[in-house]
C-alpha cells in the first residue's frame, strides 16, 4: 500500500511537474529574447511566469546601465521566487501531504506509571452536612405592607 501511494504522489508530482514545466520552458525563451537569463525562468510558475515574463520591458529598452542592471536584478529574483514556489507546490506538499498520510510516528505517547497513585480516604463525618433553620432577622422594622 505504501509503495502505491507513493507511486500515485510521484505520477501526480510528475504530470503537476510537466504541466508547470511546459509553459516555464516558453517564459525561458521569452525572457532570454528580452535579455535576461532564462535559467531563472524555467520552474517559473507555469502560466504566472509566463504572464510576467511577457509584461516585463526588454532590456534593451533601458536608457542607462543603472536601470538595465536594476531591471535584470529584479527579474532574477522574481523567476527565482516563483521557481522556488512552483518547486514547493509541485514536490513538498505532496512529499509532506504522503508522509503524514502513511503515518510516520511523531512522538511516542508518555508511559503509564507503574504505581497506581494513592486512593482518597473519605470519612463519614466529612459527608455530614447540618441542617441549619431558616431564622427571621430582627434587625430591620417589619413592613406594614404598604408601599411608599
Amino acid at each position: 500500500m505504501v509503495i502505491g501511494l507513493f507511486g500515485i504522489i510521484l505520477v501526480a508530482a510528475t504530470v503537476g511537474g510537466l504541466v508547470i514545466l511546459g509553459p516555464g520552458l516558453v517564459s525561458a525563451v521569452v525572457a532570454h529574447r528580452k535579455g535576461y537569463r532564462p535559467w531563472f525562468w524555467i520552474f517559473s510558475l507555469g502560466l504566472v511566469g509566463l504572464l510576467v515574463t511577457a509584461l516585463m520591458p526588454g532590456l534593451r529598452r533601458a536608457d542607462t546601465p543603472e536601470l538595465r542592471d536594476r531591471w535584470e536584478t529584479r527579474a532574477d529574483w522574481t523567476g527565482g521566487i516563483l521557481s522556488a514556489l512552483t518547486f514547493t507546490l509541485t514536490f513538498l506538499i505532496p512529499l509532506m501531504g504522503a508522509m503524514l498520510f502513511v503515518g510516520l510516528p511523531v512522538a511516542k505517547p508518555l508511559p503509564r506509571p507503574l504505581i497506581a497513585p494513592p486512593s482518597i480516604a473519605v470519612e463519614e463525618s466529612m459527608m455530614e452536612v447540618e441542617q441549619m433553620e431558616a431564622v427571621p432577622s430582627t434587625d430591620q422594622p417589619e413592613s406594614d405592607g404598604k408601599t411608599e
